[in-house]
């Protein structure tokens, strides 16, 4: 028995972790389930996905979801200031609409205590010694007013790394 996907985003959301930074890797929070406990420290799960798919109902009334991350230094050697910050490639149709930021959090904190909105921003920088870590929240809003689920097929997501 098959089932027809045609008016839904199947392909998800890419998660590419462009760096110029040799040794950064994105890992999960430990309660990575996207309910009320997400978040947590650090996990041994490297990232492959970060958002789940835009509904249609979603995208008809607005909504906003948070994914917290944690962005570890991998190598032997001091990252110095890096400036991080998400890059979502959009249809135009959706550009108005659509956005991604970025806040820093802490370790332990969860979506119940993860910062303020006020706090969210195009980026963050960070200076990371070897097996250190940054912990960071990543705030996607879509506005109301979607009619075609087919719009937002094409979005793509990265998270881009690069010295200060």
């Amino acid at each position: 028995m098959g089932f027809d996907l045609s008016g839904f985003d199947v392909c998800g959301w890419d998660y590419p972790f462009e760096t110029q930074i040799s040794g950064l890797v994105a890992y999960k929070c430990l309660n990575w389930l996207k309910n009320e406990s997400h978040g947590g420290d650090i996990s041994i799960i490297p990232v492959d996905v970060i958002f789940d798919y835009i509904s249609d109902a979603q995208n008809q009334a607005g909504y906003t979801d948070y994914r917290k991350i944690h962005i570890k230094n991998t190598s032997n050697t001091e990252t110095g200031s890096v400036f991080i910050r998400p890059v979502v490639t959009i249809p135009e149709d959706l550009q108005s609409r659509l956005s991604v930021t970025i806040a820093l959090g802490f370790d332990y904190d969860d979506i119940s205590n993860k910062p303020a909105d006020n706090t969210f921003s195009d980026s963050i920088s960070a200076s990371l010694n070897s097996d250190e870590y940054v912990s960071v929240w990543l705030k996607r809003t879509i506005t109301a007013g979607g009619s075609d689920p087919n719009y937002y097929q094409s979005i793509r997501f990265a998270l881009t790394a690069s010295v200060v």
